[in-house]
């Protein structure tokens, strides 16, 4: 439980955006409870001193959270694990049954939220954005040929499967946690 909140820090890794605008999103919401809410790509945080809570988050590519995720981790790993910690993925499996808790189990590496003592009820898994106009042939032939899921979606143009009732709930959810007012 934390009532005393001074700074929290919503950061995240991005490929073409919209994990960015998801991380805004939980940031805005979070903002609205009148505490310090910087929200900054992942590469650009160089310390966590300043914060009492980190919620950080990554798209999942290639059955991988991007690397520059696992670099923060590895460069502020030890840091995390003394503050109030919360993790997101996006990730297109979350649109199958069972898709969200499928993606936490598969694609946090080596269990690193336990690691970092992250509880079950601090990571969530939304599904994402996916423009097949604006990504690459690598990631395109990737996403086809090694998703791992039932059906992949559409692959036509571009379409915003993200919740943003359910991502902005997770924040105040975690509002709530930190018994924010």
């Amino acid at each position: 439980m934390v009532s005393s909140t001074k700074s929290l820090l919503v950061t995240y890794a991005t490929s073409h955006g919209s994990t960015a605008e998801v991380a805004q999103h939980i940031a805005d919401k979070l903002s609205k409870y009148r505490v310090d809410v910087d929200s900054a790509p992942i590469m650009q945080v160089r310390n966590l001193a300043k914060y009492d809570v980190v919620v950080f988050g990554s798209p999942v590519h290639n059955g991988l959270m991007l690397p520059a995720l696992t670099h923060f981790l590895t460069t502020h790993g030890t840091t995390l694990a003394r503050k109030h910690v919360f993790l997101f993925l996006t990730c297109i499996l979350v649109l199958e049954q069972d898709g969200a808790a499928s993606a936490i189990e598969r694609y946090i590496p080596n269990r690193i939220h336990e690691h970092l003592g992250i509880p079950p009820e601090n990571i969530r898994a939304f599904a994402g954005k996916l423009n097949w106009d604006t990504i690459t042939i690598d990631e395109r032939w990737q996403l086809t040929n090694r998703y791992d899921g039932k059906k992949l979606p559409d692959q036509n143009g571009s379409s915003d499967y993200r919740d943003w009732d359910q991502i902005g709930g997770w924040a105040n959810t975690i509002a709530e946690q930190l018994n924010l007012r």
